[in-house]
């Protein structure tokens, strides 16, 4: 009998165990792994945040997929990950049980949220997707593309129902080419509406099934008020004109054509205001224009350009609003005071954000609501009925209705800054979400103050740079916005995040481990930082004067591409570092922040460094040459072999012989040389001859790093392949693929059997890296 019972037991478990939803127990870092990977570090770049109508699933687009979440349990319920680009948007369905989601590898895609499963793959016919949402009905999805057309599917047979075209015409003015402003609103029956910016600066609001003309808006501001004409300098000049003459605020009062105010205004701010001076009568063109939820109100940006043989002069116009079922124009906003438009969910309400705080308008009654000084940025519930208000301190719920607070979030705020695209609070106004600049994400139930729960900090910038600790126990990377992530190379986890304190010196170029293992250096643009990475200490700081800034970018006829920035090269030690600078390339000692040598006669973009110190590779266009670091002087110059046909192909531009990567062996005495030939050259360091060509990549070879021991070689290639040398027999060992984009950097652990690489996409790196298996020789 309790043989039986046992039995039936473990059945039952077996059964739920089938059934349950997918919760990953999981760590995430072994989620959907290309083949010879053990590891992702990072989730991603935070793209989009969206909460489900019933408040109870989180969905996060991300650089490498989209990641769904349980709210009240905070479980990791799925990685979907079945687009091959970045996602870029995604949409829950009326009831949330179906997501949907939008790549930049033009399809949509459609997911039961349970599951995690694919129902649907959708094409998009042209371009990628600006917007992306449901109709009330659940089974109809819409999407707007770049270029303002408005696409239809049925998400139960996956076909495209219909399409809106608004076919607008791009204007040519004096040999450039000016995109015309256009929005598209779609109702909850799906009927279309366009807004279409005119040459006049009018604005023409058309049915988007019939195509006929509904209204014309024609702008009624006073362009005076925002540029002078004269001499081309900018001037500081105070507003004396007031709304009434006995009311005593000081914010700059806007005006119509014929002296009226708008009924409209930003309330706030001092009269000072500050006027773009043009030698001649500018163009004034929309650039951009956007519906109120409900389509009542349109939103238009513009700027004052005076168009040149090669582009153009220009400053920012106003930010106007209009009533599009009147055509009255209702307000034109300071563009150099207001930063952001926000409108409820329901369209009623309207805040302005900018410099001086917030200010909320009823944009039925034309009557301003409340003004706030400190807010920053503010979000709206889908419902329309409630608004946090967002600061640098706290989030403040309030209820429109009643123009009251309803709730104070205090959360703890680490090297915040808020970001508009970083929050989002749910249809009803109880679940608030937030990602912090560290890639932290936070939940709240808005009307407890109560934390629903933290998500893994994964999530990450943009990354530029890699090293190893020499015991192998940590990497550090370095992003686009100043922090360097520390890894745990033996849990896949991150241990901490350290911020960079130059607030001007953002883009971390390089870092590199001292030999004690707990000293670390970084490279921004000529800022030097260095840090106790057991404390996060900054340790020391300074700045190498006139370092270079600036990158490159190569296209390949196979449609590949390569790109980046000048960057520093540490040696192993990081006891020296090369950097290109007005007067040449300086080798400085990073530790005792001395200028050792600076050699004027160097100024490739790729240099290398032999371990010695005592020999540089400079490569330049399809020539590298060897320098004596000792004597300053050039010691062999090696070009890239090609017959006469070759050099004829790469005369018309069929062929390249570039480099576009450069490594010593440890021991210095082989050159390896990576081109745009997809090839790999091998030459003796002393003997100053070719030994070698390796012919094994499809694509230009633009990474090239040995082992420690120098026992292998890994290069990566414009099409995103690793490949694996023993490097003494030249045996090809392994071959793996990066998800997508250039390799733009590797690295390998001390040890040379992890190998560490980060991808780029034309400067949209995905802020992630792969640890590989390197296979024994």
């Amino acid at each position: 009998m309790k043989i039986k019972l046992l039995s039936t037991i473990l059945i039952l478990l077996i059964v739920l165990t089938t059934y349950l939803p997918n919760t990953f127990a999981q760590d995430y870092t072994q989620l959907h792994l290309p083949e010879g990977a053990k590891a992702r570090l990072g989730k991603g770049i935070l793209n989009d945040i969206q909460i489900s109508p019933d408040s109870t699933k989180l969905a996060i687009a991300s650089s490498i997929g989209v990641w769904l979440y349980d709210i009240n349990t905070g479980d990791e319920t799925a990685l979907i990950s079945g687009h091959t680009d970045v996602v870029r948007h995604v949409a829950f369905s009326p009831d949330g049980k179906i997501l949907a989601s939008s790549a930049d590898d033009k399809t949509v895609r459609v997911w039961n949220t349970q599951t995690g499963e694919n129902l649907q793959t959708l094409s998009i016919p042209k371009g990628t997707l600006s917007s992306l949402k449901f109709l009330p009905n659940g089974k109809t999805l819409v999407g707007v593309n770049w270029q303002g057309i408005v696409l239809f599917w049925d998400i139960t047979t996956g076909k495209l129902l219909n399409t809106f075209n608004p076919k607008v015409s791009k204007v040519r003015v004096k040999g450039n080419v000016w995109t015309r402003a256009l929005a598209a609103y779609v109702d909850r029956i799906g009927v279309v509406t366009f807004a279409i910016g005119n040459k006049d600066g009018t604005i023409t609001i058309k049915n988007g099934q019939t195509r006929k003309e509904i209204k014309t808006l024609t702008p009624r501001t006073n362009d005076s008020q925002f540029f002078r004409l004269g001499e081309e300098t900018n001037d500081l000049i105070v507003d004396p004109r007031r709304i009434d003459d006995n009311d005593d605020s000081s914010f700059p009062v806007i005006y119509m054509d014929d002296g009226t105010p708008f009924p409209i205004q930003y309330r706030l701010g001092n009269r000072n205001q500050y006027y773009n001076t043009f030698e001649k009568q500018p163009i004034k063109w929309l650039t951009r224009m956007e519906f109120a939820p409900n389509r009542k109100t349109l939103v238009s940006r513009s700027q004052y350009r005076i168009p040149r043989k090669s582009g153009m002069n220009y400053s920012y116009g106003p930010i106007e609003i209009w009533d599009v079922d009147t055509t009255e124009q209702l307000a034109a906003l300071p563009a150099e005071r207001v930063q952001d438009v926000r409108f409820s969910g329901d369209g009623k309400t309207l805040a302005f954000t900018g410099y001086n705080g917030c200010d909320i308008w009823d944009v039925t009654t034309r009557r301003e609501i409340a003004k706030f000084p400190e807010v920053e940025t503010v979000r709206f519930s889908g419902d329309g009925k409630t608004l946090v208000l967002i600061n640098k301190d706290s989030y403040t719920l309030w209820d429109i209705a009643t123009r009251r607070e309803i709730a104070k979030l205090n959360p703890i705020l680490e090297a915040f800054k808020p970001f508009p695209e970083r929050f989002m609070l749910s249809q009803d106004g109880t679940v608030f979400a937030t990602a912090n600049v560290n890639g932290i994400v936070n939940v709240w139930h808005t009307r407890t103050n109560k934390p629903l729960l933290t998500l893994t900090s994964g999530w990450t910038k943009p990354l530029t740079a890699l090293a190893f600790s020499h015991d192998g126990k940590t990497l550090a990377s370095g992003d686009v916005t100043g922090n360097i992530q520390l890894w745990d190379t033996n849990k896949n986890s991150k241990r901490m995040t350290i911020k960079m304190k130059n607030e001007y010196a953002q883009f971390i170029r390089a870092v590199a481990f001292a030999k004690d293992n707990k000293t670390l250096i970084s490279e921004s643009r000529g800022n030097i930082e260095v840090w106790d990475i057991t404390t996060g200490i900054q340790e020391n700081t300074y700045t190498i004067p006139d370092a270079l800034n600036g990158g490159f970018s190569a296209s390949f006829k196979d449609g590949t591409v390569f790109s980046g920035d000048i960057v520093g090269i540490f040696t192993p030690n990081s006891e020296k570092l090369i950097i290109q600078t007005k007067n040449g390339t300086e080798i400085w000692d990073t530790l005792n922040a001395k200028n050792l040598r600076a050699f004027t006669k160097i100024s490739g973009f790729w240099v290398s460094l032999a371990s010695d110190g005592k020999m540089l590779a400079e490569g330049r266009v399809s020539t590298t040459r060897l320098w004596n670091m000792n004597t300053g002087e050039e010691v062999a110059t090696f070009k890239i072999p090609k017959g006469f046909i070759d050099g004829l192909l790469e005369r018309f531009h069929f062929r390249d012989f570039n480099v576009y990567s450069l490594a010593f062996t440890p021991n210095g005495k082989t050159l390896a040389v990576g081109t745009g030939n997809k090839q790999i050259h091998l030459w003796d360091v002393a003997t100053h001859q070719l030994k070698e060509t390796i012919s094994e990549h499809k694509h230009a070879v633009c990474q090239l790093v040995f082992s420690a021991d120098g026992t292998i070689l890994a290069s990566g290639d414009t099409g995103g392949k690793i490949h694996i040398w023993e490097f003494a027999t030249r045996r090809h060992l392994a071959t793996f693929e990066t998800p997508k984009g250039f390799v733009h950097t590797l690295a390998f652990a001390p040890d040379g059997k992890t190998l560490a690489s980060m991808s780029d996409s034309n400067y949209r790196q995905d802020g992630t890296i792969y640890l590989w298996n390197v296979p024994s020789k």
